[in-house]
């Protein structure tokens, strides 16, 4: 006796065909979120290192997100210093006017001391530490901090683990979702 069966595939054949034209969309979601998680790890990780404000290591650090034609998102970080006026300790007096004791900062973990820095406000607005090149009065030179790079390349292995937990995560809730609909 031969029992033969004929199932008709082609709603599932339409779902898979649906599936698989959301899936880019999906993919890009994932990585966006992902990229945007490993956003937040470095920007602490960095900020703790260097002993600053989240908020100033967030505007040294740029994402490039995924899209349907690139699935493909990007954290980088500026190569600029950071201004030391931006880790300073305490409210050294502005301008000193020859009263200064130099001017405090902190840098991982550890207070130090320029004796010869002093905090001013130039012409333009801009406010920073400086300190004299020579003996006249003029020049003088903006000092900075360590750079983000840096500490970015540094701290790379907490985002790289973060995004190595996250994206699959982020994957399979796109994929649910997608169902879903």
């Amino acid at each position: 006796m031969r029992v033969e069966f004929k199932l008709d595939t082609s709603a599932v054949e339409r779902e898979l065909r649906r599936l698989a034209d959301q899936m880019p969309a999906a993919i890009v979601r994932a990585l966006n979120r992902t990229i945007g998680g490993v956003q937040t790890v470095m920007k602490r990780e960095i900020a703790s290192d260097i002993g600053i404000k989240v908020g100033t290591v967030a505007s040294k650090l740029k994402i490039s997100n995924a899209s349907t034609m690139r699935l493909q998102a990007s954290i980088t970080a500026s190569g600029r210093r950071i201004p030391l006026i931006d880790i300073v300790t305490g409210k050294p007096p502005e301008p000193s006017r020859g009263r200064g004791r130099g001017v405090s900062y902190r840098l991982g973990g550890q207070t130090r001391t320029l004796p010869s820095a002093f905090v001013a406000r130039m012409p333009s607005g801009h406010r920073g530490v400086f300190q004299r090149v020579a003996k006249p009065r003029l020049p003088i030179v903006e000092l900075h901090g360590p750079s983000i790079v840096e500490v970015f390349k540094k701290k790379l292995p907490a985002g790289q683990k973060r995004a190595q937990e996250q994206l699959p995560k982020e994957i399979k809730s796109a994929i649910t979702s997608l169902k879903r609909k």
